[in-house]
């Protein structure tokens, strides 16, 4: 690693620039003009390991993700800086190529011209896209944005057992039954369209996020009702509530903590200063979408 540092120093602070100075000369004779911009590296230098390519892909992904879900910059310059860390990265091959052949004014995420409003079709029990004999010869429609609808998004928690057998042997009577422990992601009474909230990159490929252990955990009483629950922190988690919010979500308190809900009975006596967090890993499996039900506590128990 030191001598692959060493080249790499080399042939940024001493090659690099020599290249810069011939390039004036040679770019021009070889393209006969000089383009507005030009870019080069250099090879890598050893062989490229696919499960690392992979990792850093999923970390560069992730980032993005995270970034878009930030709001802090135009749409346009976003995605224009996105696709340049995709082709630079070579994540894609094949990738500039294709997108140079995208009208500017839809490769960056510019609104292009409105559908254009086709008439329905006689006969089709209302579809502007499907005729009785098939798809329609007109221009293609664009499909209508999904009706607005309260929001609830939740992820089950799958190491359940594990997680109540820690609440039993911290004094815990009875807990949350094991299919309705969970960690709330949105909650959100203000009705939007669920597809422009997208999905969460987040997790493996069967949309699995796993909290590590460690960290601070800390069990406190929640409300005034009986709830005790287990606060933790993921990034992952605030990240992702925070983009749902900024997707048009509304949220009834005044931050985001998540959390797990150990029982809705709070025992009599119990000294919850006492109790020693879980410090477990947390694995969550994939989000679910619902809608805001208001007498969802008539439907939990106690196990």
């Amino acid at each position: 690693k030191d001598w692959q540092k060493k080249i790499r120093a080399m042939q940024t602070r001493q090659l690099g620039p020599c290249l810069d100075r011939l390039d004036v000369y040679m770019i021009p004779s070889a393209l006969g003009s000089v383009p507005e911009k030009v870019d080069y590296d250099f090879d890598p230098l050893e062989a490229p390991d696919a499960d690392k390519d992979a990792a850093r892909f999923k970390t560069v992904a992730e980032a993005l993700n995270i970034i878009a879900g930030l709001g802090t910059m135009p749409e346009q310059a976003f995605n224009e800086a996105a696709q340049n860390t995709l082709v630079e990265g070579e994540w894609m091959p094949g990738l500039s190529q294709v997108l140079a052949a995208v009208p500017e004014d839809e490769r960056f995420g510019i609104s292009a011209d409105p559908a254009i409003d086709v008439p329905t079709p006689a006969g089709n029990g209302g579809d502007p896209i499907l005729a009785p004999g098939g798809p329609t010869n007109g221009p293609p429609v664009a499909a209508a944005d999904a009706a607005p609808r309260s929001l609830y998004v939740q992820r089950k928690l799958i190491n359940a057992a594990e997680f109540i057998a820690w609440a039993k042997s911290q004094g815990f009577e009875t807990t949350t039954p094991a299919d309705e422990l969970h960690v709330t992601v949105a909650y959100s009474r203000q009705p939007l369209d669920w597809m422009k909230v997208g999905s969460d990159w987040h997790g493996d490929d069967k949309g699995t996020l796993t909290v590590p252990p460690g960290g601070a955990r800390i069990v406190e009483p929640l409300g005034d009702a009986g709830a005790v629950v287990l606060l933790f922190n993921s990034s992952a988690l605030s990240w992702r509530h925070e983009a749902i919010k900024r997707a048009g979500a509304s949220f009834d308190f005044d931050a985001y903590q998540p959390h797990v809900t150990i029982t809705y009975q709070a025992p009599a006596g119990l000294d919850l200063a006492k109790v020693e967090p879980f410090r477990g890993a947390l694995v969550f499996g994939p989000e679910v979408f619902e809608e805001i039900n208001d007498d969802w506590a008539a439907n939990i128990g106690e196990a």
